[in-house]
């Protein structure tokens, strides 16, 4: 049954119910026209014809306020690290003080520091630094404790260093005494692992006290560190080649080479020598 015929049917006549009955035909009769309808032809072609298309909406302009972001600048354009500076060398020695008579008395005792320092293993330059710093190359050296020759050996540690070398105690004969000093110098480089100014400040202090200094953790005094400096820096000077010191053969012992009664007083440090 239709949506009309269910209203007769149901609902009494009514004066109005020809208008209700005919508003509802004339929307049923649109509704089913309206899908069916297509549009006309030429008026499509015709109004696609005429009809402008659309523009593309324009981008939005930036804000001033958001700047444009910067391009990294490309690898040719980073600047370059900045390059370290060199080191810094080392600052040379001073230059030795020799003078004519100095170089005389150290070049006639080469041939026996090179010898000793092949025989002992120790650098020549430093026997001839302790040397320098000892007594200036004067053979005949005495200190005030009584310290004797080149190297300022005491008696007690140079008789050691003798039964060691298989010789004589002579003190001021210079093959002796040079020997003697370069033994004890190697034994106490070799005593503190190779450590020069500990062995070289037992050479001047005695190696007990200077132990006892390392065990303790005790700092080497002002004095001694200064006898140290003085050694190693005299040291430098022997280090490079020094006009006139080219090795002459060693002089023979002289007959009066124990003598003690005419040795001139020199300052020294070595008076507290031990023998090891």
């Amino acid at each position: 049954m239709s949506l009309l015929e269910r209203a007769h049917a149901f609902a009494p006549p009514r004066w109005w119910a020809g208008l209700f009955a005919l508003a509802i035909s004339a929307a049923c009769a649109a509704g089913s026209r309206a899908p069916s309808q297509a549009p006309d032809p030429a008026t499509s072609t015709q109004a696609s014809a005429t009809t402008a298309p659309e523009p593309a909406p324009a981008p939005a302009p930036t804000s001033a306020a958001e700047p444009a972001p910067a391009a990294e600048p490309a690898p040719a354009d980073q600047p370059e690290p900045a390059l370290e500076p060199a080191p810094t060398p080392a600052p040379e020695p001073d230059p030795p003080p020799f003078d004519d008579d100095q170089l005389e008395k150290i070049r006639a005792v080469q041939a026996i520091v090179h010898a000793a320092a092949t025989e002992h293993g120790v650098d020549p330059a430093l026997i001839n630094g302790m040397i320098w710093v000892e007594s200036k190359f004067d053979v005949k050296a005495r200190g005030p404790a009584g310290a004797q020759g080149l190297m300022q050996l005491m008696p007690r540690t140079a008789q050691g260093m003798a039964k060691r070398l298989g010789r004589k105690r002579k003190s001021y004969d210079p093959d002796f005494n040079i020997h003697a000093g370069t033994l004890l110098l190697s034994r106490l480089i070799d005593r503190f692992d190779g450590e020069l100014d500990l062995a070289i400040a037992a050479y001047n202090r005695g190696s007990g006290i200077v132990a006892g200094w390392e065990r303790e953790g005790e700092e080497m005094p002002e004095r001694t560190r200064s006898y140290v400096d003085r050694v190693l820096r005299a040291a430098a000077w022997f280090e490079g080649p020094i006009p006139g010191l080219e090795p002459t053969p060693a002089p023979a012992p002289t007959a009066d080479a124990n003598a003690e009664d005419t040795p001139a007083q020199t300052p020294s440090d070595a008076s507290a020598q031990t023998t090891k």
